[in-house]
């Protein structure tokens, strides 16, 4: 399995979308196909 790779751009996008407190990691996670662990390192990084 090869180890994806997403822009800059869409990665700030999502942890914006999480910030605003709406949505959790697992609602973003279904909705954007994204692992809920790959999305707190981006959290914790930005």
């Amino acid at each position: 399995m090869s180890k994806k790779h997403y822009e800059e751009n869409f990665k700030k996008q999502i942890v914006k979308i999480y910030n605003q407190g709406n949505h959790s990691y697992k609602e973003l996670s279904e909705q954007y196909g994204i692992a809920a662990s790959t999305m707190r390192q981006w959290v914790i990084w930005c």
